[in-house]
Protein backbone atom coordinates (compact mmCIF):
# COMPACT_ATOMS: atom_id res chain seq x y z
CA UNK A 1 0.00 0.00 0.00
CA UNK A 2 1.34 3.39 -0.92
CA UNK A 3 1.65 5.84 1.93
CA UNK A 4 2.38 9.52 1.58
CA UNK A 5 3.19 10.19 5.24
CA UNK A 6 2.07 9.71 8.78
CA UNK A 7 -1.30 11.29 9.53
CA UNK A 8 0.20 13.92 11.79
CA UNK A 9 3.09 14.77 9.49
CA UNK A 10 3.08 18.21 7.92
CA UNK A 11 3.19 18.19 4.14
CA UNK A 12 6.62 19.09 2.86
CA UNK A 13 6.47 21.66 0.06
CA UNK A 14 9.36 22.34 -2.25
CA UNK A 15 8.51 25.58 -4.02
CA UNK A 16 10.56 26.35 -7.09
CA UNK A 17 11.10 30.11 -7.21
CA UNK A 18 11.02 32.26 -10.31
CA UNK A 19 14.55 31.75 -11.55
CA UNK A 20 16.22 31.32 -14.90
CA UNK A 21 15.97 27.67 -15.94
CA UNK A 22 18.56 25.94 -18.09
CA UNK A 23 16.53 23.87 -20.54
CA UNK A 24 18.28 20.60 -21.33
CA UNK A 25 15.83 19.66 -24.08
CA UNK A 26 13.76 16.56 -24.75
CA UNK A 27 16.67 14.95 -26.59
CA UNK A 28 18.42 14.65 -23.23
CA UNK A 29 15.45 12.69 -21.92
CA UNK A 30 15.78 10.34 -24.86
CA UNK A 31 19.41 9.73 -23.94
CA UNK A 32 18.52 9.19 -20.30
CA UNK A 33 15.69 6.71 -20.79
CA UNK A 34 16.94 4.96 -23.91
CA UNK A 35 15.73 4.84 -27.48
CA UNK A 36 13.59 1.76 -26.88
CA UNK A 37 10.79 3.89 -25.44
CA UNK A 38 10.52 5.98 -28.58
CA UNK A 39 8.16 4.63 -31.22
CA UNK A 40 8.60 5.61 -34.85
CA UNK A 41 5.95 8.23 -35.54
CA UNK A 42 4.53 6.47 -38.57
CA UNK A 43 4.11 3.22 -36.60
CA UNK A 44 1.84 4.73 -33.95
CA UNK A 45 -1.79 3.61 -34.14
CA UNK A 46 -4.91 4.94 -32.51
CA UNK A 47 -7.24 7.91 -32.57
CA UNK A 48 -7.50 11.39 -31.15
CA UNK A 49 -11.08 11.91 -29.99
CA UNK A 50 -12.58 15.39 -29.98
CA UNK A 51 -15.92 16.31 -28.44
CA UNK A 52 -17.68 18.79 -30.74
CA UNK A 53 -20.66 20.89 -29.73
CA UNK A 54 -22.86 22.18 -32.54
CA UNK A 55 -25.41 24.99 -32.33
CA UNK A 56 -28.12 23.49 -34.53
CA UNK A 57 -27.38 19.79 -34.22
CA UNK A 58 -26.47 17.05 -31.78
CA UNK A 59 -22.92 16.93 -30.40
CA UNK A 60 -20.42 14.61 -32.05
CA UNK A 61 -17.35 12.59 -31.22
CA UNK A 62 -14.74 13.21 -33.94
CA UNK A 63 -11.94 10.67 -34.41
CA UNK A 64 -8.61 11.66 -36.00
CA UNK A 65 -6.05 9.04 -37.01
CA UNK A 66 -2.79 9.03 -35.05
CA UNK A 67 0.33 8.33 -37.11
CA UNK A 68 1.60 9.68 -40.40
CA UNK A 69 -1.03 9.75 -43.12
CA UNK A 70 -1.01 10.35 -46.89
CA UNK A 71 -2.22 13.91 -46.67
CA UNK A 72 -3.75 15.69 -43.71
CA UNK A 73 -7.24 15.37 -45.20
CA UNK A 74 -7.11 11.68 -44.32
CA UNK A 75 -6.76 12.38 -40.61
CA UNK A 76 -10.51 12.39 -39.92
CA UNK A 77 -11.68 8.81 -39.46
CA UNK A 78 -15.26 9.77 -38.87
CA UNK A 79 -17.83 11.34 -36.59
CA UNK A 80 -20.07 9.59 -34.10
CA UNK A 81 -23.26 11.54 -33.52
CA UNK A 82 -24.30 11.61 -29.85
CA UNK A 83 -27.62 12.60 -28.32
CA UNK A 84 -25.95 14.63 -25.55
CA UNK A 85 -22.55 15.94 -24.55
CA UNK A 86 -20.79 13.10 -22.68
CA UNK A 87 -19.61 13.42 -19.11
CA UNK A 88 -16.53 11.31 -19.84
CA UNK A 89 -14.62 9.85 -22.78
CA UNK A 90 -12.00 7.45 -21.43
CA UNK A 91 -9.64 5.22 -23.46
CA UNK A 92 -8.91 1.72 -22.17
CA UNK A 93 -5.27 1.21 -21.11
CA UNK A 94 -4.54 -0.95 -24.16
CA UNK A 95 -5.83 1.82 -26.38
CA UNK A 96 -8.14 -0.30 -28.55
CA UNK A 97 -11.44 0.94 -27.14
CA UNK A 98 -12.91 4.08 -25.66
CA UNK A 99 -15.63 4.36 -22.99
CA UNK A 100 -18.24 7.10 -23.43
CA UNK A 101 -20.68 7.89 -20.63
CA UNK A 102 -23.18 10.38 -19.26
CA UNK A 103 -23.88 11.38 -15.66
CA UNK A 104 -27.66 11.25 -16.14
CA UNK A 105 -27.83 7.61 -17.25
CA UNK A 106 -26.41 4.30 -16.05
CA UNK A 107 -25.29 2.99 -19.44
CA UNK A 108 -21.94 3.52 -21.14
CA UNK A 109 -21.04 2.97 -24.78
CA UNK A 110 -17.80 1.28 -25.86
CA UNK A 111 -16.38 2.11 -29.31
CA UNK A 112 -13.54 0.57 -31.30
CA UNK A 113 -10.76 3.15 -31.60
CA UNK A 114 -9.96 2.46 -35.26
CA UNK A 115 -13.28 1.39 -36.82
CA UNK A 116 -15.49 3.56 -34.56
CA UNK A 117 -17.95 0.67 -34.35
CA UNK A 118 -20.10 0.40 -31.23
CA UNK A 119 -18.75 -2.71 -29.48
CA UNK A 120 -20.91 -2.78 -26.37
CA UNK A 121 -23.68 -0.87 -24.65
CA UNK A 122 -23.24 -1.68 -20.95
CA UNK A 123 -25.68 -0.96 -18.15
CA UNK A 124 -23.62 -0.28 -15.02
CA UNK A 125 -26.76 -0.35 -12.86
CA UNK A 126 -25.57 2.57 -10.78
CA UNK A 127 -26.90 6.09 -10.42
CA UNK A 128 -25.22 9.21 -11.75
CA UNK A 129 -21.83 7.91 -12.96
CA UNK A 130 -19.69 11.02 -13.21
CA UNK A 131 -16.26 9.64 -14.11
CA UNK A 132 -14.32 6.47 -14.92
CA UNK A 133 -10.72 5.32 -14.54
CA UNK A 134 -8.82 2.07 -15.14
CA UNK A 135 -6.13 0.07 -13.40
CA UNK A 136 -2.88 0.15 -15.43
CA UNK A 137 -3.61 -3.20 -17.10
CA UNK A 138 -7.29 -2.49 -17.54
CA UNK A 139 -8.52 -5.42 -15.46
CA UNK A 140 -10.27 -3.11 -12.98
CA UNK A 141 -12.62 -0.24 -13.75
CA UNK A 142 -13.37 2.39 -11.11
CA UNK A 143 -16.61 4.31 -11.57
CA UNK A 144 -17.37 7.36 -9.47
CA UNK A 145 -21.13 7.19 -9.04
CA UNK A 146 -24.12 8.26 -6.99
CA UNK A 147 -23.25 11.88 -7.58
CA UNK A 148 -19.69 11.33 -6.36
CA UNK A 149 -20.62 9.65 -3.06
CA UNK A 150 -19.51 6.11 -3.96
CA UNK A 151 -16.75 4.42 -5.96
CA UNK A 152 -17.82 1.22 -7.72
CA UNK A 153 -15.19 -1.35 -8.71
CA UNK A 154 -15.73 -3.61 -11.72
CA UNK A 155 -13.74 -6.57 -13.04
CA UNK A 156 -13.06 -6.00 -16.74
CA UNK A 157 -12.61 -9.15 -18.80
CA UNK A 158 -14.11 -11.11 -21.67
CA UNK A 159 -15.98 -8.14 -23.11
CA UNK A 160 -17.92 -7.60 -19.89
CA UNK A 161 -17.87 -5.71 -16.59
CA UNK A 162 -18.66 -7.46 -13.32
CA UNK A 163 -19.09 -5.35 -10.19
CA UNK A 164 -16.92 -6.73 -7.38
CA UNK A 165 -16.98 -3.97 -4.74
CA UNK A 166 -18.15 -0.49 -3.91
CA UNK A 167 -17.47 1.87 -1.04
CA UNK A 168 -18.68 5.19 0.27
CA UNK A 169 -16.43 8.23 -0.13
CA UNK A 170 -16.62 11.89 0.74
CA UNK A 171 -18.76 13.54 -1.97
CA UNK A 172 -16.73 14.51 -5.03
CA UNK A 173 -17.54 13.74 -8.70
CA UNK A 174 -13.96 13.28 -9.89
CA UNK A 175 -12.29 10.01 -10.87
CA UNK A 176 -9.88 8.11 -8.68
CA UNK A 177 -6.29 7.75 -9.96
CA UNK A 178 -4.76 4.26 -9.42
CA UNK A 179 -1.05 3.85 -8.74
CA UNK A 180 1.18 1.56 -10.82
CA UNK A 181 -0.10 -1.62 -9.13
CA UNK A 182 -3.64 -0.42 -8.43
CA UNK A 183 -3.04 -1.11 -4.74
CA UNK A 184 -3.80 2.50 -3.87
CA UNK A 185 -6.26 4.97 -5.32
CA UNK A 186 -5.55 8.70 -5.23
CA UNK A 187 -8.70 10.76 -4.96
CA UNK A 188 -8.85 14.54 -5.33
CA UNK A 189 -11.02 16.22 -2.72
CA UNK A 190 -11.40 19.78 -1.50
CA UNK A 191 -7.94 21.24 -0.82
CA UNK A 192 -6.13 17.92 -0.98
CA UNK A 193 -5.57 14.41 -2.29
CA UNK A 194 -6.75 11.38 -0.33
CA UNK A 195 -5.03 7.99 -0.55
CA UNK A 196 -7.45 5.06 -0.47
CA UNK A 197 -6.62 1.40 0.10
CA UNK A 198 -7.92 -0.05 -3.17
CA UNK A 199 -9.54 -3.16 -1.69
CA UNK A 200 -11.66 -1.44 0.94
CA UNK A 201 -11.70 2.26 0.14
CA UNK A 202 -10.23 3.11 3.54
CA UNK A 203 -8.56 6.51 3.62
CA UNK A 204 -4.97 5.92 4.68
CA UNK A 205 -3.48 9.38 4.12
CA UNK A 206 -4.13 12.84 2.76
CA UNK A 207 -1.89 15.49 1.25
CA UNK A 208 -3.11 19.05 1.67
CA UNK A 209 -2.26 20.42 -1.76
CA UNK A 210 -4.90 22.71 -3.20
CA UNK A 211 -4.84 21.29 -6.70
CA UNK A 212 -6.72 19.35 -9.36
CA UNK A 213 -6.30 17.49 -12.69
CA UNK A 214 -4.03 14.86 -11.16
CA UNK A 215 -2.53 12.09 -13.29
CA UNK A 216 -0.05 9.37 -12.33
CA UNK A 217 3.43 9.14 -13.82
CA UNK A 218 4.53 5.54 -13.33
CA UNK A 219 8.26 5.69 -14.03
CA UNK A 220 9.06 8.05 -11.14
CA UNK A 221 5.85 7.46 -9.15
CA UNK A 222 4.56 10.97 -8.94
CA UNK A 223 1.16 12.57 -9.22
CA UNK A 224 1.28 15.55 -11.57
CA UNK A 225 -1.46 18.15 -11.68
CA UNK A 226 -2.29 21.84 -11.44
CA UNK A 227 -2.14 23.66 -8.10
CA UNK A 228 -3.83 26.94 -7.33
CA UNK A 229 -1.48 29.84 -7.74
CA UNK A 230 -1.03 31.56 -4.37
CA UNK A 231 -1.98 35.24 -4.34
CA UNK A 232 -2.73 35.27 -8.06
CA UNK A 233 -5.09 38.20 -8.69
CA UNK A 234 -6.03 36.83 -12.12
CA UNK A 235 -6.85 33.26 -11.07
CA UNK A 236 -10.54 32.54 -11.39
CA UNK A 237 -11.24 36.13 -12.40
CA UNK A 238 -13.71 35.29 -15.15
CA UNK A 239 -11.28 36.26 -17.90
CA UNK A 240 -11.02 34.87 -21.39
CA UNK A 241 -9.64 31.48 -20.37
CA UNK A 242 -11.91 30.68 -17.45
CA UNK A 243 -13.26 27.29 -16.46
CA UNK A 244 -16.96 26.56 -16.21
CA UNK A 245 -17.43 25.32 -12.67
CA UNK A 246 -21.16 25.73 -12.36
CA UNK A 247 -22.04 22.59 -14.28
CA UNK A 248 -24.63 24.48 -16.28
CA UNK A 249 -23.49 23.29 -19.68
CA UNK A 250 -21.56 26.42 -20.61
CA UNK A 251 -18.35 26.33 -22.54
CA UNK A 252 -15.02 26.48 -20.81
CA UNK A 253 -12.48 28.10 -23.12
CA UNK A 254 -8.94 27.09 -22.29
CA UNK A 255 -10.22 24.30 -20.10
CA UNK A 256 -9.83 20.62 -20.91
CA UNK A 257 -13.26 19.54 -19.82
CA UNK A 258 -16.89 20.24 -20.38
CA UNK A 259 -19.20 21.42 -17.65
CA UNK A 260 -21.08 18.13 -17.77
CA UNK A 261 -18.06 16.27 -16.44
CA UNK A 262 -14.68 14.76 -17.14
CA UNK A 263 -14.03 14.01 -20.75
CA UNK A 264 -11.32 11.57 -19.82
CA UNK A 265 -7.65 11.86 -19.50
CA UNK A 266 -7.00 15.51 -19.88
CA UNK A 267 -9.67 17.27 -17.92
CA UNK A 268 -11.97 16.89 -14.97
CA UNK A 269 -15.57 17.24 -14.02
CA UNK A 270 -17.35 20.52 -13.49
CA UNK A 271 -16.15 22.06 -10.27
CA UNK A 272 -12.71 20.47 -10.72
CA UNK A 273 -11.17 23.86 -10.20
CA UNK A 274 -12.33 27.28 -9.10
CA UNK A 275 -9.48 29.02 -10.91
CA UNK A 276 -8.76 29.54 -14.60
CA UNK A 277 -5.00 29.07 -14.23
CA UNK A 278 -2.57 27.49 -11.86
CA UNK A 279 0.99 26.22 -11.56
CA UNK A 280 2.50 22.81 -12.35
CA UNK A 281 2.61 20.59 -9.27
CA UNK A 282 3.98 17.14 -8.45
CA UNK A 283 3.43 14.93 -5.39
CA UNK A 284 5.81 12.06 -4.62
CA UNK A 285 4.03 8.79 -3.88
CA UNK A 286 7.05 7.65 -1.88
CA UNK A 287 7.29 10.43 0.70
CA UNK A 288 4.47 12.89 0.11
CA UNK A 289 6.68 15.85 -0.76
CA UNK A 290 5.05 18.36 -3.08
CA UNK A 291 6.84 20.45 -5.69
CA UNK A 292 5.20 23.60 -7.09
CA UNK A 293 6.71 25.47 -10.04
CA UNK A 294 5.38 28.91 -9.23
CA UNK A 295 7.16 30.80 -11.98
CA UNK A 296 4.92 29.37 -14.71
CA UNK A 297 1.17 29.96 -15.12
CA UNK A 298 -0.54 27.08 -16.93
CA UNK A 299 -4.06 26.33 -18.12
CA UNK A 300 -6.32 24.35 -15.81
CA UNK A 301 -6.23 20.91 -17.42
CA UNK A 302 -4.44 17.62 -16.90
CA UNK A 303 -0.86 17.52 -18.15
CA UNK A 304 0.16 15.25 -21.04
CA UNK A 305 2.68 12.65 -19.94
CA UNK A 306 5.35 11.51 -22.37
CA UNK A 307 9.01 11.14 -21.45
CA UNK A 308 8.44 14.61 -20.05
CA UNK A 309 5.33 16.02 -18.37
CA UNK A 310 3.78 18.69 -20.59
CA UNK A 311 1.60 21.65 -19.68
CA UNK A 312 -0.15 24.18 -21.86
CA UNK A 313 0.79 27.75 -21.02
CA UNK A 314 -2.09 29.85 -19.74
CA UNK A 315 -2.12 31.90 -22.96
CA UNK A 316 -2.17 28.73 -25.09
CA UNK A 317 0.86 29.78 -27.11
CA UNK A 318 3.53 27.56 -25.53
CA UNK A 319 4.07 24.08 -24.15
CA UNK A 320 6.23 23.61 -21.06
CA UNK A 321 7.94 20.24 -20.56
CA UNK A 322 9.14 19.06 -17.13
CA UNK A 323 11.40 16.20 -16.18
CA UNK A 324 9.18 13.44 -14.79
CA UNK A 325 11.51 13.48 -11.79
CA UNK A 326 10.52 16.92 -10.42
CA UNK A 327 14.03 17.72 -9.20
CA UNK A 328 14.99 17.96 -12.87
CA UNK A 329 12.73 20.98 -13.29
CA UNK A 330 11.64 22.40 -16.62
CA UNK A 331 13.47 20.82 -19.55
CA UNK A 332 11.85 22.32 -22.64
CA UNK A 333 9.56 25.03 -23.95
CA UNK A 334 7.90 24.79 -27.37
CA UNK A 335 6.36 27.79 -29.13
CA UNK A 336 3.11 26.98 -30.95
CA UNK A 337 2.19 28.60 -34.25
CA UNK A 338 -1.49 28.89 -33.26
CA UNK A 339 -2.96 29.29 -29.79
CA UNK A 340 -4.23 25.96 -28.43
CA UNK A 341 -6.75 24.97 -25.78
CA UNK A 342 -5.80 21.33 -25.17
CA UNK A 343 -2.62 19.24 -25.28
CA UNK A 344 -2.49 15.42 -25.35
CA UNK A 345 0.18 12.78 -25.85
CA UNK A 346 -0.17 10.83 -29.10
CA UNK A 347 2.40 8.22 -28.14
CA UNK A 348 6.08 8.50 -27.20
CA UNK A 349 7.67 11.42 -28.98
CA UNK A 350 4.60 13.25 -30.23
CA UNK A 351 2.11 15.71 -28.73
CA UNK A 352 -1.05 17.13 -30.30
CA UNK A 353 -2.15 20.67 -29.48
CA UNK A 354 -5.79 21.39 -30.31
CA UNK A 355 -7.79 24.60 -30.44
CA UNK A 356 -11.54 24.95 -30.04
CA UNK A 357 -11.94 25.92 -33.73
CA UNK A 358 -10.43 22.64 -34.98
CA UNK A 359 -6.81 23.69 -35.57
CA UNK A 360 -4.50 20.79 -34.71
CA UNK A 361 -0.70 20.94 -34.39
CA UNK A 362 1.55 17.90 -34.07
CA UNK A 363 4.59 18.60 -31.92
CA UNK A 364 7.80 16.57 -31.84
CA UNK A 365 11.08 17.12 -30.07
CA UNK A 366 12.24 19.62 -32.69
CA UNK A 367 9.08 21.69 -32.28
CA UNK A 368 5.87 22.00 -34.30
CA UNK A 369 5.97 19.30 -36.98
CA UNK A 370 2.73 20.02 -38.82
CA UNK A 371 -0.50 21.94 -38.49
CA UNK A 372 -3.87 21.29 -40.09
CA UNK A 373 -7.52 22.19 -39.64
CA UNK A 374 -10.65 20.09 -39.45
CA UNK A 375 -14.21 21.24 -39.93
CA UNK A 376 -15.62 21.77 -36.44
CA UNK A 377 -17.83 24.31 -34.69
CA UNK A 378 -16.64 24.13 -31.09
CA UNK A 379 -14.23 21.56 -29.66
CA UNK A 380 -14.80 21.18 -25.92
CA UNK A 381 -12.43 18.31 -25.20
CA UNK A 382 -9.57 16.26 -26.64
CA UNK A 383 -8.26 12.85 -25.57
CA UNK A 384 -5.90 10.45 -27.34
CA UNK A 385 -6.18 6.66 -27.40
CA UNK A 386 -2.89 5.11 -28.53
CA UNK A 387 -2.91 1.36 -29.20
CA UNK A 388 -0.28 -0.47 -27.15
CA UNK A 389 1.47 -3.18 -29.16
CA UNK A 390 3.11 -4.76 -26.12
CA UNK A 391 1.47 -5.83 -22.87
CA UNK A 392 -1.35 -8.12 -21.74
CA UNK A 393 -4.24 -5.69 -21.36
CA UNK A 394 -7.81 -6.51 -20.51
CA UNK A 395 -9.58 -4.88 -23.44
CA UNK A 396 -12.86 -4.90 -25.29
Amino acid sequence: MARFMNRDQTVKFIVVAAVTVALIGVSALRSRYGTEVWRAYDEARGSLFLVEEREDDNPALIALAIGDEDGQENRVRGRIELDAVPSFVVPTPGGVSVFVGWADRSTIEVYDVETLELQEDIDLRIENPTDVSFSPMGDRVYVTGDGGERVHVFRHEQLALERTADFAVSPDPRAVVPNHRATSLFRPVDAGVEVLFAQTGEVTDKVSVNGAYWTYEERNRHLWGVASRPNDPEAGDGGARTADTAGDGGEAPGHADHAAGDAAGDGGPAGESAWSRGVPAAISERNGSATLFEEIAVASQRPAIDLAVWYLDVDGEKLHGFDAEPAGGRVATVDLESAAHFVVSAGPGELWAVSTDGTVATVREEGVHSEFEIEAQSITHAVASVIQEDGDFACF
